[in-house]
């Protein structure tokens, strides 16, 4: 999956930098709607590559790990009804590991969100390497319980409004050298990747932004 959301992040911050120079108010208009179709029509090729290779594919849309965080969302309320307790932050130290080369990460830095929830979402398969997401809102239930979404969600929203607006400031003189030209690259790497941010939490986001 790394490669396939890689290359979204990509066109999507290929797409925000043509509206930064050609945008108008009725092209992102026909840009939501032409979304769906799209998604619509990736979910189909999906199902059909899988089917191609092992002869079955594992749902009738394609589009099945889309809605896969939400799920996870959900056994993760679940699990703090009965009992389960916020990290507190914790999790959030995780890209700091894998910043780091193996064996090099102290104990005291977590491993990613996404290995932790297979202990609730998929325990067979918890320790084996295999990792699951819980979006954004589930990572912020994760390390504050409900306090994290009250407080969370309106940060979220400030951090990406003056990303846009940091990224719209530098479009305007990125001709006139090379170290603006690397910012404006470097913030629309960031929203390009708002996906991963909304999908899978902040892990995924700056793990990614190391790649």
């Amino acid at each position: 999956g790394t490669g396939r959301l890689r290359a979204i992040a990509l066109i999507l911050a290929a797409v925000y930098i043509f509206f930064l120079r050609y945008g108008r108010q009725w092209l992102k208009v026909v840009g939501v709607f032409l979304a769906l179709m799209i998604l619509a029509v990736l979910g189909v090729w999906r199902r059909e590559y899988e089917a191609s290779l092992s002869g079955e594919h594992g749902n009738d849309t394609g589009l099945s790990s889309m809605f896969v965080g939400i799920g996870n969302f959900g056994s993760l309320i679940h699990d703090f009804d009965l009992g389960g307790l916020p990290t507190l932050g914790a999790s959030l130290l995780s890209p700091l590991r894998a910043a780091l080369p193996d064996g090099f990460a102290p104990d005291w830095i977590p491993d990613a969100i996404g290995y932790q929830l297979a202990a609730l979402t998929d325990p067979q398969l918890y320790g084996t390497g295999f990792s699951t997401v819980a979006t954004v809102y589930g990572d912020l239930w994760w390390n504050f319980g409900a306090l994290g979404l009250v407080i969370g969600v309106p940060l979220l929203a400030v951090m990406l409004d003056r990303i846009d607006s940091w990224t719209l400031r530098i479009y305007r003189r990125a001709v006139q050298g090379p170290r603006d030209l690397l910012l404006l690259v470097f913030f629309a790497a960031l929203l390009g990747g708002v996906g991963d941010i909304v999908w899978s939490g902040f892990h995924t986001w700056i793990v990614r932004m190391y790649a």
